[in-house]
């Protein structure tokens, strides 16, 4: 097994803090973690040689995400194929995806960690309600969209579908997705005490295979990587498919925590691994915790990176006069699924923006007429808060 040099690692410095602790010295001496070295790729194997990653549940639900996602701007479609889709995870062409045979679908993972997951489900359904029976009528008809008025734009050679309020709703659902299953399920899910917490079972079936606490911590790299033809290692150059979280993490303006999230994946997971391999030691816990907390910063950073980018992009294109045209309400609509995101993210154990506080900017978005109303200095409030708590 290739992690046999670390588990000798290992006993050999808790053998070295017995004897240090029976030395006489009346002060408490901790143990002094020896170094963890993670492997160069995701990959772990037990000592029948088999892999123990696996993450296939989140590679199931980042496909049906992309489905679902695509069919929310597309003319044809239709609440019952949307609703049966997400909320029974039913419907998909590729039957493999199917509830009936994966056993997995988006709406439960939803907000699923959140105080207010009730209310966050019934917005994404209201936008699948709202986006069939208003939007797509509006889209078959050809309807150019207005003030008060659901239709079309174009922009480019692009076609801009818009409720009455100017937004774009597959933006919203997409980019609300990103914190409401992606960032949710890692931050306040599987790297969370409840997921990976020294409580959690870490001990290795004497068949081999994963331990809870390695698997947990798995499934939350597969929120991110999930997608990835090779699990064990990432390529910026292709998202195969992904709308969520990795699409934004391959962005050029996020090259200096690409590395560094991906590290402490490894880092993590071999901390956790290495006190497997000891009958379920809590060693290396500060070690699994604080790679925890790196991720979590890092992708609360990306999601406040956006919200902020297009925010202040759309008060820079009012301030210098821009018209109100089919650019102008993608990018805000991306920006504002975005600021649904912003409660998801992690700021040292609560998150940058509440649920009260996103509520209370998604009311200043759709106030009136919505993003046909909405003023420069409103956006540039918005995007001012959210670069203070994020430091940008």
């Amino acid at each position: 097994m290739k992690n046999f040099n670390k588990i000798s690692i290992a006993i050999v410095s808790t053998f070295a803090f017995i004897l240090v602790s029976c030395s006489g010295d009346s002060d408490p001496v901790d143990p002094i973690p020896a170094d963890v070295n993670p492997p160069t790729e995701y990959s772990w194997l037990d000592d029948n040689g088999e892999e123990t990653v696996s993450f296939g549940g989140q590679t199931t639900r980042l496909h049906q995400a992309a489905i679902i996602c695509s069919r929310m701007g597309k003319s044809d479609a239709t609440f019952a194929e949307i609703d049966e889709m997400f909320n029974l995870g039913e419907g998909f062409y590729n039957s493999a995806l199917n509830y009936s045979n994966s056993g997995k679908k988006v709406s439960n993972k939803t907000g699923g960690y959140s105080a207010n997951s009730t209310e966050i489900l019934a917005m994404f359904n209201g936008w699948i309600t709202e986006f069939t029976s208003d939007v797509v009528p509006a889209m078959v008809a050809g309807t150019t969209a207005s003030s008060g008025v659901a239709g079309v734009l174009p922009d480019g050679t692009d076609t801009r579908e818009l409720n009455a309020k100017g937004m774009e709703l597959d933006q919203l659902f997409t980019k609300g997705l990103i914190g409401a299953l992606c960032a949710d399920q890692i931050i306040n899910g599987y790297l969370s005490e409840i997921k990976i917490g020294d409580d959690v079972d870490n001990v290795r079936s004497d068949n081999g295979g994963y331990t809870t606490m390695e698997h947990h911590w798995d499934e939350g790299y597969g929120y991110l990587y999930g997608l990835q033809p090779n699990q064990g290692v990432y390529d910026l150059g292709v998202t195969n498919g992904d709308v969520l979280l990795y699409k934004y993490y391959v962005k050029s303006n996020f090259s200096d925590i690409q590395a560094p999230i991906y590290d402490a994946f490894k880092m993590g997971r071999e901390a956790i691994t290495m006190d497997a391999s000891t009958g379920g030691t809590n060693i290396y816990s500060d070690v699994k915790m604080s790679e925890a907390t790196t991720i979590k910063n890092h992708i609360s950073h990306i999601v406040g990176q956006k919200a902020y980018d297009y925010l202040n992009g759309a008060a820079e294109h009012l301030d210098a006069g821009g018209e109100r045209n089919g650019d102008f309400f993608h990018s805000l609509s991306e920006g504002v699924g975005f600021v649904v995101s912003l409660q998801f993210t992690y700021n040292d154990g609560a998150p940058h923006f509440s649920f009260s506080e996103v509520n209370s900017m998604l009311e200043t978005l759709s106030s009136g007429n919505g993003l046909w109303d909405i003023t420069s200095s409103e956006l540039n409030q918005m995007a001012s808060d959210i670069q203070a708590s994020f430091n940008l």
